[in-house]
Formats: structure tokens, C-alpha cells, sequence
């Protein structure tokens, strides 16, 4: 009889397996395990086979024979990361070691997934994806291949791989992170170079709920007029989540975004989360000068000058009349690399869009501080503090009768030890928090003000 384990190494191995999000066992640990026992031997398999990774077609090869041999394993899968990334042989060659091993294409992924009947997220990262078969004409929805979560990163590839991957997988979450680029498939002699994600087939984008895309760069053309959120517009997202990202188009990012949303891609949006800080790179985002549209006559609101086109207009309650939590990202401090008469309109263009929303839905506004910390420099002319109408949001918002937070949060912490000795910092006795109830009194009585941890220096 095989000797009965201490209940407190039973539960330092159960630990061992455990899965959590966004963490997992190390592998050693795992095959180590899975010769303790059969019940144990389970146990570390189905935590072995959770998340199968590859870096090469070899290792699909492996894993594929693997599967084969032992069916059994393939219900266990529920990731699968496949990282290629391309190796040159010099700097300036286009010639590639792999090109002689080949990379996996769409086909060698197809015919993995179709073993792993219980897979919910598919992440490809790095490296050319193509087609590898004939481009077929896209199967009915019911018979594409369910996802919960498809992420492409730093992913190089073309339009009709990118449209055949659609038509084979139908994710719930669409994660588009790092620069990927999508070149157009066939490119006539003239060069002229059409939509390269063309999603013909209006169905193709219909079961992305939730869309994040992330980093700085998604290009989907060689062509500056094409938009990767534009096929997007004809499905049903609920979840909108753009972080660091020029809005898709290289120049007029908030003129393209703004026309989308009011042509459907906001129509069913329960969540927006958007970044403002006018970093991303060829699209200064508000702080473009738009010289060809510059008007004599300057509007004017309760937050101030409107210097930008109407065309950069945003009604949240027409455009997204269901949006439920709305988040932005903002600077909180002047860029001197701008020069401008105004005082961050980021700022003054996000508040005219909070204040733009549908009252009866909304339920949290979150507004997130991205600056770094040592791009303060003087405290009463370069923070946001008293140089925005706070009272004249304190009054819509105290109107929003659904509304249950209203919070600011930083996303730096504020370390001395990263700034010069020369720059001011905000006081240990500033609290950002009575600050706002004092300038929001209707939305303070109603206990709807939140501010994210600070670490205030010394005074």
C-alpha cells in the first residue's frame, strides 16, 4: 500500500497546480508531479496541457504528435500561444534564417486547433502569417470555431490571411496589441493599394464583443485612409477599450473615430475606455493645428475655447446611447513641446464628452493620469487644478441620476526619487480628493467622488 501523504503536502501540491489568471505553474514542478501518482498524475497534467506554447514549426510538430498519442490530453488545452518571430540575417537583408524551415502558416494552425476541442483563447504573436491554403469562401457562423479570446501581436501578415482567420474562428474578444501590420494581397502596377482589411462579409466581425487594441501603432495598409476599426462598425461590440493608440488613423485619428462611432460602432458599446494625451505618434490627437480648417471665429463653452473642427464632435448619447462605464486617460500636466493658448485640451475636450453622455445608463466615469511624474514643473500653472470648470461638470454629473462614481486615478506612482531636485512637487498636505468634494459639492453629498492612491512628497 503506497504510503498516505501529510495533508499539508497535499496542499502544497494542490497549490502547485493551481491555476490562476494570468499565472502558471512552472513546468519542472508539473512533470515532477505527475509521477507521484495517477490521481496526482492527472491533476498535473490537466495544469501541464492548460496552456501549450510554440516557437517553431517544430514544436508544432511535436505537439501535434503528442495529441495524437494520447487523445485524451487535447480536452485539457484551453490556450494556445504561438511566438515566431522572424530572425534576419543581417540588419539590412530581407533574407531570413527561417525561410529555409519555413513558418507556420494559417493551414499548420488550422489543423492543430482542429485536435483541441475545448480551447478558448488563441494568441499569435510575432512573425509573417499566411494563408498556406486556397482562400475559401466563409462557412456559415454556426459552423466557425468559437472563441472566447483571439490575440494577435506584433503580427505581420495580409489581407486574405487576415479575412480566412475570421472566417474560420468567431472570438468573443478581439485583442489587437503592438504594431500589426496587414498589407494588402494583390497590389496592381500603379501601386494603388485597396482597403487591405476588407472584411466583405459583414458577418465576419459579428461576434466581437469586446475590442482592445493597445501600444501605439496598428497599421492595416500601406494606405493612410484605411481604419482598423471600420469593419468593426458593422458588428455588435460592447466593449471598446483603446490604450496608447493613435485612433487608427496616422492624421486625423479623432475625425475618423468620431465618424465611426456615429455610423454604428457605438450603437451597442456598454464600455469606452479611450486615451487622450496627444503622445501617439503622427496623430497629435486635440493638438493638432488642423491649419486648413482653422476658423476665424472661435467657439467658446463652459469649459472654454473649442479649437478644433466640428467634425471632432462627439455626442456619447447619440453615438453610444447604452454606455453604462466610460474611462479616459489623460495628462496631467502641460507638454512644453506644445505650444498652445490653451490650457490642456485634452482635458476641456474629455470633460465636453462626459458631459455628452446619456444620463440614464451611466454608472462610472473613471479618469486615469498617464503623465510621468517629472513633467512637473510648477504646480499652480501646470496641473489641471483650478484651471478647469469644475463646477459646471459638478452640475451635469450631479444630474446623471444612475451615476455612482465618479473616480480619478493615477497610474505612477509619485516616486521623488525620479525627479530632479529642481522640480516642484504637489505638498503631502494637497488632497485631491477634498479638493474635488470642495469644487463638486453636488456629486460630494452624494458620495460619488473617488481618488486612486497617491504617494505625495514630503513637503
Amino acid at each position: 500500500m503506497p504510503p498516505t501523504l501529510p495533508a499539508e503536502l497535499k496542499l502544497a501540491i494542490a497549490e502547485s497546480v493551481r491555476l490562476q489568471p494570468g499565472q502558471y505553474p512552472r513546468m519542472a514542478t508539473l512533470q515532477s508531479l505527475s509521477l507521484v501518482s495517477s490521481a496526482w498524475s492527472t491533476a498535473a497534467q490537466i495544469a501541464l496541457f492548460h496552456r501549450i506554447e510554440m516557437t517553431s514549426s517544430e514544436a508544432m510538430d511535436q505537439i501535434v504528435e503528442t495529441l495524437l498519442a494520447s487523445p485524451s490530453l487535447a480536452r485539457y488545452v484551453q490556450e494556445m500561444e504561438l511566438r515566431i518571430y522572424r530572425r534576419y540575417t543581417n540588419f539590412l537583408s530581407r533574407h531570413t534564417v527561417d525561410e529555409d524551415n519555413g513558418l507556420p502558416c494559417l493551414s499548420d494552425i488550422l489543423d492543430i486547433i482542429s485536435l483541441l476541442p475545448n480551447l478558448a483563447k488563441l494568441s499569435i504573436e510575432g512573425g509573417l502569417l499566411t494563408l498556406g491554403l486556397p482562400l475559401v469562401v466563409a462557412p456559415s457562423l454556426a459552423k466557425r470555431r468559437r472563441l472566447e479570446v483571439l490575440q494577435l501581436t506584433d503580427l505581420d501578415t495580409t489581407s486574405d490571411a487576415l479575412d480566412s482567420l475570421f472566417c474560420h474562428f468567431a472570438p468573443s474578444t478581439l485583442r489587437i496589441l503592438g504594431c500589426c501590420s496587414v498589407y494588402p494581397s494583390h497590389q496592381g502596377d500603379s501601386g494603388d493599394t485597396q482597403s487591405a482589411w476588407s472584411f466583405d462579409d459583414s458577418t465576419l466581425c459579428s461576434t466581437v464583443q469586446r475590442l482592445e487594441i493597445n501600444r501605439e501603432c496598428v497599421f492595416v495598409s500601406v494606405s493612410d485612409n484605411v481604419s482598423a476599426l471600420e469593419p468593426f462598425s458593422r458588428g455588435t461590440p460592447h466593449l471598446l477599450n483603446i490604450l496608447e493608440c493613435p485612433l487608427l488613423y496616422s492624421r486625423r485619428g479623432l475625425t475618423a473615430f468620431a465618424a465611426l462611432l456615429e455610423n454604428g460602432l457605438g450603437c451597442h458599446l456598454t464600455e469606452l475606455s479611450l486615451i487622450f494625451s496627444g503622445y501617439a505618434k503622427g496623430d497629435m490627437l486635440i493638438r493638432h493645428s488642423y491649419a486648413d480648417e482653422k476658423s476665424t471665429e472661435q467657439a467658446n463653452d463652459a469649459f472654454g475655447p473649442i479649437p478644433y473642427p466640428q467634425s471632432l464632435s462627439i455626442s456619447l448619447a447619440t453615438a453610444c446611447p447604452h454606455l453604462k462605464f466610460l474611462s479616459l486617460s489623460l495628462p496631467l500636466f502641460s507638454q512644453p513641446l506644445f505650444v498652445s493658448m490653451l490650457v490642456l485640451p485634452e482635458w476641456q475636450y474629455a470633460l465636453r464628452l462626459i458631459t455628452s453622455a446619456n444620463p440614464f445608463p451611466l454608472t462610472r466615469i473613471t479618469i486615469r493620469m498617464v503623465d510621468p511624474m517629472e513633467a512637473l514643473i510648477d504646480l499652480d500653472q501646470a496641473t489641471i487644478f483650478g484651471k478647469l470648470n469644475w463646477n459646471h461638470l459638478d452640475a451635469v454629473l450631479d444630474s446623471y441620476a444612475a451615476l455612482r462614481t465618479f473616480e480619478i486615478v493615477f497610474t505612477e506612482p509619485w516616486n521623488a526619487e525620479n525627479r530632479s531636485s529642481q522640480t516642484a512637487t504637489l505638498p503631502a498636505s494637497f488632497k485631491l480628493d477634498e479638493y474635488l468634494e470642495e469644487q463638486m459639492p453636488g456629486c460630494a453629498a452624494r458620495g460619488l467622488i473617488h481618488v486612486g492612491s497617491i504617494e505625495a512628497s514630503p513637503t
